[in-house]
């Protein structure tokens, strides 16, 4: 097949959600609040189906600076920059630092330490049970998981059939995926899984897509401070993966528009979590590990705009079961709630107002207890981050990555970070040893103890408070 250029993918995808134009920049592209749209709200709905079909696109290791929409001047993602501009944008959601603890909470609704699953290496397996493809199959729905999955038997899960990244996709090609579609569209309606195991590395991405990319074009943040070029050349190599991811997802989408069921196909994107070059990233509490954009889009159902409120991950479950008609279900415990009413514009809805998480090693003990390893715990409110770190922390738990990041990369048991997101978004500069910002980090560290002991959080070792308060001035992160 040949590739088409990104314009060639962008008219399609145009044409697919009946739009005329894309706004460059992410400033520019979106006005009003959550809700806000000229499209019809779900009292005004366009007449459709009950029941859309449904696509979960996940893409893997993503920074979240890396989109079109987000205003970077060298990404080549048409195809999310589209979707972001037909349907709502949440700009920060919060998934787990690792990809199978966020996949997890995906299936699950619930949080690492409620599901288990707070480790990439975990001692078993998620529990099938309520999972969210076995809510779809009650619903009638054929299910298929196309990409990553770490949990066993993927039927037992309640997937029909799917297609493993070991087996070609997307790499290879997405037929298998089409298979599917072209045996159920129309006939039934369908939840498709589509977690490609790219942009992730190996960052080696087809010569056509790397000749997309100017590196001049490329901007060097003014914290860098090293070989210029290398920076550019590592920068490059993922930009062009994720301009391949953005592609395959473009073309997906064509398909469906061929099928004649694009109109009646939900679309919802995530990241499972960051990545970042130079920056601490993957597996660590920052805002480059655990942020990710959320893109809830379907064509005359769900109003166009930009909704700052916080959300999470464990929101996507009790989400999409609320757009396939779901009854809600009894589940003591879930934390999620249904972003509907908040991209609706219904009155008096209302997000997130504090996001709480916790950072876990790459393989868990084999207990399986996520207490036992959690050896950072957080609260983020929209302005102020707390971290509180429980462990001693040393510079490879940050799965550091190709750019060396600056500064003092380790943490010891006991100390803290407070961070004020509105005029340091980057997290460069920790004022944890400032002594007016005590208060605010001793409420806020106990509404993170909170959080973790209202979910159903095991037993912590705490560290002792005298020593989480005594300044330390090599606080800074970066």
């Amino acid at each position: 097949m040949p590739l088409p250029s990104p314009k060639t993918v962008l008219r399609a995808v145009r044409a697919a959600v009946g739009i005329p134009s894309l706004l460059a920049v992410a400033g520019m592209a979106f006005t009003g609040s959550c809700g806000s749209s000229a499209q019809p709200s779900r009292a005004e709905a366009t007449p459709g189906p009950e029941r859309p079909n449904v696509l979960l696109v996940i893409s893997d290791d993503q920074d979240w600076e890396h989109f079109g929409f987000e205003g970077h001047p060298a990404a080549s993602t048409p195809t999310l920059d589209a979707l972001a501009e037909t349907g709502t944008l949440f700009p920060v959601m919060h998934v787990s630092p690792r990809c199978r603890p966020t996949l997890a909470m995906l299936l699950s609704g619930r949080y690492p330490h409620q599901n288990g699953i707070a480790w990439n290496r975990a001692p078993r397996d998620l529990d099938p049970k309520g999972s969210l493809p076995r809510r779809f199959r009650e619903l009638g729905y054929a299910t298929y998981c196309a990409g990553k999955y770490w949990e066993g038997d993927r039927t037992e899960m309640g997937f029909e059939d799917g297609v493993s990244p070991e087996e070609g996709f997307l790499r290879k090609g997405q037929g298998a995926v089409f298979e599917f579609l072209d045996r159920v569209a129309g006939k039934r309606p369908f939840f498709l899984w589509w977690a490609p195991d790219i942009p992730h590395m190996p960052h080696e991405p087809p010569p056509e897509f790397l000749a997309r990319i100017d590196p001049k074009k490329i901007p060097v943040p003014v914290w860098f401070h090293g070989s210029v070029d290398l920076f550019r050349t590592f920068e490059r190599d993922m930009i062009a993966m994720e301009a391949w991811f953005d592609t395959r997802l473009g073309e997906l989408l064509v398909y469906l528009e061929e099928l004649g069921v694009r109109d009646d196909t939900l679309v919802v994107f995530l990241v499972d979590n960051g990545y970042s070059n130079g920056l601490i990233s993957k597996g660590s509490p920052f805002e480059k590990g655990v942020r990710s954009p959320l893109i809830v889009q379907w064509p005359g159902h769900v109003p166009v705009g930009r909704c700052d409120e916080l959300v999470s991950a464990v929101d996507i479950y009790p989400t999409l079961l609320d757009y396939a008609g779901a009854p809600k279900p009894e589940r003591p415990g879930a934390p999620g709630h249904s972003l509907r009413p908040l991209i609706d514009g219904t009155p008096g809805a209302k997000g997130r107002g504090m996001l709480f998480g916790g950072a876990w090693p790459r393989t868990g003990n084999s207990a399986g207890d996520p207490a036992r390893d959690l050896f950072a715990l957080y609260a983020r409110g929209k302005r102020w981050k707390y971290v509180l770190y429980l462990l001693d922390v040393p510079a490879p738990v940050w799965e550091i990555t190709r750019a060396t990041p600056l500064g003092r990369h380790e943490r010891t048991r006991g100390e803290e970070d407070l961070y004020d997101l509105e005029a340091d978004p980057l997290e460069l500069h920790s004022l944890a040893a400032d002594p007016e910002q005590r208060e605010r980090m001793d409420h806020l560290r106990e509404r993170a103890l909170a959080w973790w002991r209202r979910t159903g959080g095991g037993p912590l070792a705490l560290p002792r408070a005298e020593k989480a308060r005594e300044p330390n001035a090599r606080r800074e992160t970066q």
